[in-house]
């Protein structure tokens, strides 16, 4: 049951790993009618996160092999539910994603992988669209996806700064990584 309401996925699961066809129907109505309590806070909630997100977003777009998702211009606004970037294990010596991620969260940055593989793979999908075709930029992005979560970026804006500093960091000491 506890698969079924969460999406599908696996209490000993990695996150984003769906073994079962589930729903996403955790919300009832006692839990809606707390968290209205909290709307008042999203507004300034979001421009934190929008603010924060383009700060991150200027630094990263002057690091080699770390590119921000695109905004699109014509939005006025973005949730940043979660701040991804694409990462080139080439411009940083060869180094793994996962070790990359591992580096960052040892200077204490909650980073992580997202999705392992594209939904198409998810196990109680393979079966009914076992036909699909290969999407290989799906399957590139899940293997270069690194994700920093949306209560990052509720953060003091100079905590930002510690992001771009413990990048730089691992980046200068990247063969001490491997």
């Amino acid at each position: 049951m506890w698969s079924i309401v969460n999406c599908g996925r696996s209490p000993d699961g990695q996150g984003y790993e769906h073994p079962n066809l589930g729903t996403n129907l955790r919300l009832s109505g006692w839990h809606a009618a707390v968290l209205s309590a909290g709307l008042n806070r999203l507004d300034d909630q979001l421009e934190r996160r929008m603010s924060n997100a383009r700060r991150l977003r200027s630094f990263l777009e002057e690091i080699d092999g770390l590119t921000p998702q695109r905004w699109d211009p014509r939005a006025s606004t973005h949730s940043h539910h979660i701040f991804l970037m694409r990462y080139d294990a080439d411009t940083f010596g060869g180094l793994p994603r996962q070790e990359f991620i591992s580096a960052l969260r040892a200077e204490n940055i909650p980073v992580g992988p997202l999705y392992p593989y594209p939904l198409y793979h998810q196990p109680p999908l393979v079966e009914p669209f076992s036909r699909v075709t290969p999407c290989p930029n799906s399957e590139q992005l899940c293997q270069q996806t690194v994700s920093i979560s949306q209560n990052v970026l509720l953060a003091e804006p100079h905590e930002m700064d510690d992001i771009l500093h413990a990048i730089l960091k691992v980046r200068e000491n990247i063969a001490s990584l491997r």
